[in-house]
């Protein structure tokens, strides 16, 4: 940079400009601004640094008392933490911190505004959507596909089958839409911030790439693997052959995919119910998934028979079934 540039930014400051308006008037970035403020810094006049000390120091004073005035204003709208940062792009922490640092100032009508929200978004958080408001389909999809983001303490759901996003839109007060996945295929995401994280943790949700996942403990298995096994299974042909190996023909395959925990707890949960016998899981495309083939057309049927439901389920992925139950076998010639 010449020398008339760093002349001009020692001018700029002089006026009490920030470094943002300084880098927005030479179209140079604020790092760049920075590093040759600390130069002239270091090359200036006792006087001229200590100039430049009390407008870095009032510059920092009105930046802070604007962040704080603004943080309270939106406090004051009964706006959450979470939503506070979201709208000035900060961490929550952030904003809790900018709330105590108000509190610090002893305005007793601002502190006994503060307190009353904080209690009602206490309450908020208290009558947030629990593990115990979901039917136990809707817990299969919340195991199925939710995810949780811990900085924005937000629940979200994508599926490229709109049914599932939409059975948990219709508990919350969110609006689904549709997303391009980098594949260029339409994907419907939700993303809810209704949701208490905690009561589902309590009951063994974990994250979707978590080491080990398990299933909720519940009285009745049935409506939760339905939405499971909708979600996160294939019932598609294999390659059989006869015993002398002269003849060949496709049979119908029930794979089910999930945690390796998982996978051994639907696997206990099928044979129980259903009366399958116990599989070994085989490994699939990572360390943590495993999955679970049924190759019987009879275990097959009897497991579609126990779970089916005309009130809770994904129809087209019946459609499917009961075509290709119809037909379990093909003939190759």
């Amino acid at each position: 940079m010449d020398k008339e540039k760093i002349n001009k930014i020692l001018k700029l400051r002089l006026k009490e400009k920030t470094i943002n308006f300084i880098s927005k008037e030479l179209n140079v970035s604020e790092t760049t601004i920075s590093d040759y403020l600390k130069i002239v810094y270091n090359q200036s006049s006792i006087q001229v640094k200590n100039k430049l000390d009390e407008i870095a120091y009032r510059i920092k004073s009105k930046y802070k008392y604007d962040k704080l005035a603004k943080t309270l204003k939106l406090r004051l709208e009964n706006k959450s933490v979470n939503e506070i940062a979201k709208i000035m792009g900060c961490k929550p922490s952030t904003i809790n911190w900018r709330i105590r640092e108000i509190y610090k100032k002893n305005d007793i009508e601002i502190n006994k505004k503060l307190k009353k929200i904080a209690k009602i978004q206490r309450q908020k958080r208290k009558d947030r959507i629990t593990f115990y408001d979901l039917s136990n389909y809707q817990l299969g999809i919340f195991w199925g596909i939710g995810s949780y983001i811990k900085k924005e303490d937000v629940v979200t759901f994508k599926d490229r089958r709109r049914h599932f996003v939409e059975s948990m839109e219709s508990i919350t007060q969110n609006t689904m839409y549709e997303q391009l996945t980098s594949k260029g295929n339409i994907q419907y995401v939700l993303k809810s911030y209704a949701f208490d994280i905690d009561s589902f943790k309590e009951n063994c949700w974990s994250e979707r790439q978590a080491e080990i996942r398990d299933v909720p403990v519940l009285d009745d298995y049935k409506d939760f693997l339905r939405s499971y096994i909708e979600l996160h299974s294939s019932l598609d042909y294999s390659l059989r052959y006869s015993r002398n190996k002269k003849t060949k023909w496709k049979s119908l395959r029930l794979t089910i995919y999930g945690n390796w925990k998982l996978i051994d707890s639907i696997n206990n949960i099928l044979s129980s119910n259903v009366g399958v016998t116990l599989k070994t899981p085989q490994k699939a495309s990572n360390k943590i998934t495993k999955k679970l083939h049924f190759t019987s057309l009879k275990e097959i049927e009897s497991i579609f028979n126990w779970l089916t439901d005309t009130k809770d389920c994904y129809s087209e992925y019946w459609i499917d079934v009961d075509f290709k139950l119809r037909n379990p076998r093909l003939d190759i010639l």
